[in-house]
Parts: C-alpha cells; structure tokens; sequence
C-alpha cells in the first residue's frame, strides 16, 4: 500500500510528538459564520467546526483529510501541488512525491492536561528550528489572524523537499500550524502561497478567542 504524504519524518515532527492515531468522522456539522461574517460553505475543506479552507489557488488539491483522534478534538489536511511520482522514502515504504505540498494541522489542548494553546505553539517551533535552518521569524496578518511564520531550509539529504514556511497560530484552545514545503523544481514563492493560504482560510466565529 502506497503512503500519500512523503515527508523528511513519515509526518511532521510536531505530529509525531503528539503520538496521534487516525480516523474517520462519519458525520459533520457546520457553523453559521466565519469570524468575518462570511457564510459557512459546505463545499470548503472542513478541519471540525474549527477551519473551513476555501481553493486556495496555485493549483493545491486537496490530498488528505481524516479527522486525528486524541480527545477528538484534533485534525490535519493536506494539499498538492503538480502530478505524483514514485518516491521511496528513507524507510524503503513506496510513496507518492509532488511539487510542493501544503499541510494544515489544527490541534485542540486538553485543559484538563494542563495544556496551553501558546506554549504548544513554542513547541511545535522548537522542533521546527530544529528541524530546519531558519532563514527569518516574523509577523503576518490575514484577515483578523496574526500568524508568526518560519521561512526555512530543509538541511536533510534524505528530504525530498528543500524549502518552505511554516505559519502558527492561535485560535481560542486551537493551536494551528501551516505549512508549505517544495522541492527545487518548484518555482513557487513559499511566502506568497502561504499567505494566500492563510487568506483562504476561514475561521468560526461561534468559538470564543
């Protein structure tokens, strides 16, 4: 069986920390309203009742998009970009390479656990910068979400991908994590894409931030 998502880890570290299985959701409810003001489309790729994201452009389709079952309350997808070719990754499993791909996981704190939506995001960025050479940490933006992102460089052989940024984010008890990654025959702007992904992205306005 083919893996769909090739990665420099199997899938991100922050992911992996988390030691997360996966699911499927059988069913789903929408809410009424982004936080602005814009009606919920069903037809969005749906991350629970957290994110809605609209076609983001530069040809991402939507590759995955299970529901991550910890306390239930944690999901992920993932976009591609360009058509698959066969790629065997550092464990010798047959995988599925693209251009670039974006990744999205958004991840519920267990207050109960003593979790903290700020001191996971610190997290997730300590195994970033560790993960990769960071070329610049900054401030964006879109709409009414401000995200620090990492522009980086993909310092393993064994990573197909070479380069990308990566956006955090808190919502409410969300913690939220974008990334774009690209290989070298990619001529995309990680940074513009990102952000036209950000600005795709349509948050509820029924959950208290």
């Amino acid at each position: 069986m083919k893996e769909r998502i090739v990665r420099s880890r199997k899938i991100p570290a922050l992911l992996a920390a988390l030691s997360l299985s996966l699911g499927l959701c059988a069913c789903q409810s929408y809410p009424s309203t982004d936080t602005q003001g814009n009606a919920w489309q069903e037809d969005w790729t749906i991350l629970g009742r957290v994110v809605g994201v609209e076609d983001p452009g530069h040809g991402l389709v939507p590759l995955e998009n299970p529901v991550v079952l910890t306390g239930s309350d944690t999901f992920y997808a993932t976009w591609s970009m360009g058509e698959p070719e066969p790629f065997t990754n550092e464990e010798g499993k047959e995988t599925d390479l693209y251009e670039a791909q974006v990744y999205m996981l958004v991840y519920g704190n267990d207050e109960k656990k003593g979790e903290d939506p700020a001191s996971t995001i610190k997290d997730w960025m300590d195994r970033e910068k560790e993960s990769y050479e960071i070329l610049e940490e900054r401030e964006v933006t879109v709409a009414d979400m401000t995200y620090t992102v990492l522009d980086y460089r993909v310092l393993s052989d064994s990573n197909p991908y070479s380069r990308g940024a990566s956006a955090f984010a808190v919502f409410g008890n969300y913690s939220i994590n974008v990334e774009f990654s690209e290989r070298d025959l990619c001529s995309e702007d990680p940074d513009q894409v990102l952000e036209d992904f950000l600005s795709a992205c349509h948050y509820n306005s029924e959950i208290r931030r």
